[in-house]
């Protein structure tokens, strides 16, 4: 019993994941003001996979979160 629980969290989680990397991406593609923030958020919960995912967030929150960068994606999202 426990053990479908502990399967239907993990499907739940998959599912949440997989909806906020299309979100982020579909976001960045469009310009969107939104599209920023939630890749930003996908970036902190990459982190935690070891190892491409860690790398992949750095990488992501290291691009988006610089200042000239940062200014840069405003701009173009007006």
């Amino acid at each position: 019993m426990m053990g479908l629980f502990w399967m239907k969290f993990a499907w739940m989680a998959l599912t949440l994941r997989v909806g906020l990397g299309i979100a982020a991406g579909i976001g960045l593609m469009q310009k969107t003001t939104w599209g920023r923030v939630v890749a930003i958020i996908a970036g902190f919960l990459a982190i935690l996979h070891f190892p491409f995912g860690t790398a992949m967030g750095i990488w992501t929150l290291v691009v988006l979160l610089k200042a000239p960068n940062a200014a840069g994606y405003e701009a173009m999202a007006r």
